[in-house]
């Protein structure tokens, strides 16, 4: 069984938290969207994830979280 996750959306513009979510494609969609309506760049978002112990574990943002929007929208079209 894996570690549980959570995960949050951040603006990098203002410093602020955006949503929370229990699982990442939540927090890809959400991201997604927001990058579709041109409200913002990759580059003023991430992605943080948080273990169990609500320790960030991983963050993504800029290039990389376009790159991860990008797929995650080619496996819903070729679902």
């Amino acid at each position: 069984m894996g570690a549980w996750m959570s995960y949050e959306l951040w603006s990098h513009t203002s410093r602020n938290l955006m949503h929370s979510f229990e699982t990442e494609i939540e927090a890809i969609e959400t991201a997604r969207t927001y990058l579709a309506a041109g409200d913002v760049t990759s580059g003023s978002l991430a992605i943080v994830a948080y273990d169990e112990d609500d320790i960030p574990a991983s963050s993504v943002s800029g290039a990389e979280l376009a790159a991860l929007v990008h797929d995650f929208e080619l496996g819903r079209r070729s679902a």
